[in-house]
């Protein structure tokens, strides 16, 4: 939902959402980046609708694809970029292509707290005319269940607005499952908080791919009437050239 809702949301992620560090399935970054020699795809499709009391009103679709690069000494850079198509159930039955600002640059950095169990990150992400600084702390009570905080400011010319998410994960085997609230405050621009929910999980394939399904909704702070309900399938998928020249070398 990071295109739906046009903001770069504070997150709570949980480590034990994936073997390694994707930040799918939520709407959650993850405060660890990827080793050197190695690319993280992250892909999503995403299905939405706005319902006043109980009448859809639009109706949205989107994707959205990252690409992290690990450049190693805890930084990673990243690419991102996505397009939404909105149709206004109410005019017409057409989806009509949303105008969008990419791609997305980021850079992030992983600092090392000489804490098994703590994870700290710092990620900043910039479009066109816009950037967002995120801070992102994760805690691992066991091996399989985790509980993360981001908090981040997303400033877009002289608007300033800031954003949330709180993510708890457990995994089961290939399993991982989480439940997340988050949100967003606006500074500079009155009457559109909003507090929104979602829960999903993702299935292993194997070392290094996965796939994600998750839904939820957003609400209004100050309409109660107005519900926006979505659900997200995607993959992760991380290629590692890291352990290719290793296994070269062994041979």
């Amino acid at each position: 939902m990071r295109i739906i809702l046009c903001v770069c949301l504070f997150s709570f992620y949980t480590s034990a959402q994936s073997a390694f560090n994707s930040d799918r399935p939520g709407q959650s970054y993850s405060p660890i980046s990827i080793e050197a020699r190695q690319i993280l795809v992250q892909q999503g499709f995403e299905f939405g609708a706005t319902l006043l009391d109980s009448i859809t009103t639009q109706r949205s679709t989107n994707y959205f694809t990252e690409f992290r690069i690990g450049l190693g000494r805890n930084f990673e850079a990243g690419l991102g970029y996505g397009n939404q198509w909105i149709n206004n159930t109410i005019t017409d039955n057409e989806f009509n292509l949303q105008p969008s600002q990419n791609p997305w640059l980021m850079l992030r950095y992983s600092l090392d707290l000489n804490l098994p169990k703590w994870h700290l990150g710092f990620l900043v992400r910039s479009q066109i005319n816009n950037i967002e600084y995120r801070g992102i702390l994760s805690y691992d009570f066991t091996e399989d269940l985790s509980f993360t905080i981001n908090y981040g400011i997303f400033q877009d010319g002289d608007r300033v607005d800031g954003f949330y998410t709180i993510n708890a994960s457990y995994a089961f085997q290939r399993f991982s499952y989480f439940i997340e609230a988050f949100g967003a405050n606006y500074y500079t621009i009155g009457g559109r908080d909003f507090r929104a929910y979602n829960m999903g999980g993702s299935y292993s394939l194997g070392p290094n791919f996965q796939l994600e399904v998750f839904a939820g909704w957003q609400r209004s702070a100050f309409n109660q009437n107005v519900t926006q309900p979505f659900i997200n399938a995607g993959f992760s998928w991380l290629i590692d050239f890291q352990k290719e020249e290793e296994g070269e070398e062994n041979l």
